[in-house]
């Protein structure tokens, strides 16, 4: 099935490649330095906008409204610029074309809207100082940092072992001979189906609108699109079950239920309550393989010596 190469007993193997991760080369003073013009980390780290943009609150108006700001939060066409300039009490006449595709809604896609927006109020935001003290008030509960030094090794360790991971899935795939089985490969194409089908019943639409407003006239195009990461998805399965079995590696339902609670580290309507439903929805097998393929990486992360 699969060829592994495994490092004699008491000895480390360096994986082959200059551009290893390595602690050196992760630019944590840069990413702090611009971390609140950067979206994607102020929203994983601080949440400070999230919950205020995109659900609707009674600001003590009485009325349900969506706190929107212009230039940060990402609205259909120039929504948000065509707001500028005016103030509130003002009804503005907003007009914008759906972006092509538009999974959100395929319907839409490509047609034109008016939007009778009313403004409410205007409020000026100023980026917070960051300091312990913020820290200590908006990540301590959520992810138990207290000081900016303990989000500096956070932010360090997080993005060094997001590049380590796909760069051992690389030299796994690379390094070791794997023939597909038709069954692997259709599990992993199912698997993703499901997650699409999923995804667009969230908007009361079918896979097939969500294919079509992706660009692609079936399902089988779609799949055919994706067949390279589907086919290296399967080959990375097997070669994880391949060390799990060669390692005595072993998932119980423990592992199950500490794996699907980090796997909603920071989701706040996440309760033991939901694992049911998790189980329900994809099945212990499922998550027992991820239990293993997330053990089976370990192995081969602990075992590798990272170049850099």
């Amino acid at each position: 099935m699969s060829e592994i190469h495994q490092p004699d007993e008491g000895t480390k193997e360096a994986l082959p490649s200059p551009d290893a991760p390595s602690k050196e080369n992760v630019s944590v003073d840069h990413i702090l330095s611009h971390l609140f013009q950067k979206s994607d980390l102020l929203y994983k780290f601080v949440m400070i906008y999230k919950d205020y943009i995109f659900q609707p609150r009674d600001y003590g108006t009485g009325e349900l409204v969506t706190s929107m700001e212009a230039h940060v939060t990402s609205y259909i066409d120039d929504f948000l610029e065509q707001l500028i300039g005016h103030m509130p009490g003002e009804t503005v006449n907003v007009e914008v074309t759906f972006p092509v595709p538009y999974p959100n809604n395929p319907d839409l896609a490509g047609k034109d809207a008016l939007f009778v927006t009313e403004i409410n109020y205007i409020t000026e935001y100023a980026d917070p100082e960051f300091t312990d003290d913020f820290v200590k008030e908006n990540l301590y509960g959520t992810y138990g940092l207290s000081t900016v030094a303990e989000v500096r090794e956070y932010l360090e360790n997080s993005i060094r072992e997001e590049s380590i991971t796909p760069y051992i899935k690389s030299c796994l795939l690379e390094n070791s001979t794997v023939d597909l089985p038709d069954a692997v490969y259709d599990f992993c194409k199912n698997t993703m189906l499901n997650y699409y089908t999923d995804y667009a019943s969230q908007y009361q639409k079918t896979l097939d609108d969500y294919v079509e407003a992706a660009g692609y006239s079936s399902v089988d195009e779609f799949c055919e699109a994706n067949r390279e990461d589907l086919e290296s998805d399967g080959k990375i399965r097997l070669i994880f079950q391949a060390i799990a079995e060669a390692e005595g590696l072993t998932a119980d339902e423990e592992d199950v239920k500490d794996y699907i609670a980090k796997a909603n580290e920071g989701n706040s309507s996440y309760s033991e309550t939901m694992y049911d439903s998790y189980i329900t929805d994809y099945g212990m097998p499922f998550f027992m393989q991820a239990v293993l393929q997330e053990k089976a990486l370990a192995v081969v992360t602990d075992s590798a010596v990272l170049g850099g």
